[in-house]
């Protein structure tokens, strides 16, 4: 057996059949992924064969569809998160010399979630694993966040209602 991914326990047997010792954890995924040396199809393989993992602990796969963000310039890929914010930062600097990209929305389906990476293990990006072979361009589409909440001060109907308010309530009225 020899090592493939120095640190991270994947490797080719001597029959030529990539293997992993154990449940593929964040730094395993993150390791690897990072030093680009797995092809999408082998990480699918390897995540079938352990089964779908939280925090790198074996676990159920959600029940529902997860509502799911990308921030990258390539539209369809594995590493997804729930948080806007997270797939934000993404897609504004970059990832591994990549170029800035865009931010994508998707409602994974629970077959095809792989692992979920948080805090225990991961970066705390709340990081989704997807089966990229389901994904196809049109299903995924471009996220548009929701417009920033007013304040009062920004309101000015509401800042003068607020004020006069204040006004009544000084001279004894209530």
């Amino acid at each position: 057996m020899s090592a493939l991914l120095r640190g991270t326990g994947v490797y080719i047997d001597r029959n030529g059949y990539y293997r992993y010792d154990g449940l593929i954890d964040g730094d395993t995924f993150h390791t690897a992924a990072s030093q680009g040396a797995l092809d999408e199809h082998v990480w699918i393989e390897l995540f079938d064969k352990t089964g779908y993992t939280h925090d790198g602990v074996a676990a159920q796969r959600p029940t529902e569809a997860v509502t799911v963000y990308r921030g990258s310039d390539l539209r369809v890929g594995m590493s997804w998160t729930s948080n806007p914010d997270t797939a934000q930062k993404f897609a504004t600097a970059g990832w591994h010399g990549r170029p800035p990209g865009e931010v994508y929305i998707y409602h994974a389906q629970p077959d095809e979630l792989l692992a979920y990476i948080h805090t225990e293990i991961g970066r705390g990006e709340s990081e989704y694993v997807i089966d990229p072979t389901h994904l196809y361009e049109d299903d995924v589409a471009e996220y548009v966040p929701p417009p920033p909440r007013r304040r009062h001060a920004q309101m000015p109907e509401k800042a003068a209602l607020l004020e006069n308010f204040s006004r009544t309530r000084s001279r004894g009225f209530f």
